[in-house]
């Protein structure tokens, strides 16, 4: 595995579990994907994409396992990540 693709700003160094309780948007390495962010209380994945100029889109994963919002966070692949979680049946409600 080639390891989390965080954006390290200030004394930004969680784990993935640490980051998952935090209700923190973390940014991250992507061409797709700018940041994300995971609801514990509510068990919700917020995803910001990239609007390549234009307002960037926000959406949000219901009823998301944080085992599951973990692995994202230390996947290779943002973007993958984002069509693998739709094949599971996970659809994303546009917000913004």
């Amino acid at each position: 595995m080639a390891g989390p693709k965080i954006i390290v700003q200030g004394q930004w160094d969680d784990t993935a579990d640490e980051w998952a309780v935090s209700g923190n948007w973390v940014n991250v390495i992507s061409s797709n994907v700018k940041a994300i962010r995971y609801d514990q209380g509510n068990r919700v994945l917020w995803v910001r994409f990239d609007g390549k100029g234009k307002p960037d889109p926000e959406y949000y994963y219901d009823n998301f396992p944080q085992t599951l919002a973990e692995s994202m966070y230390n996947c290779g692949s943002m973007g993958e990540f984002v069509w693998y979680i739709r094949k599971m049946g996970h659809k994303g409600i546009k917000v913004k």
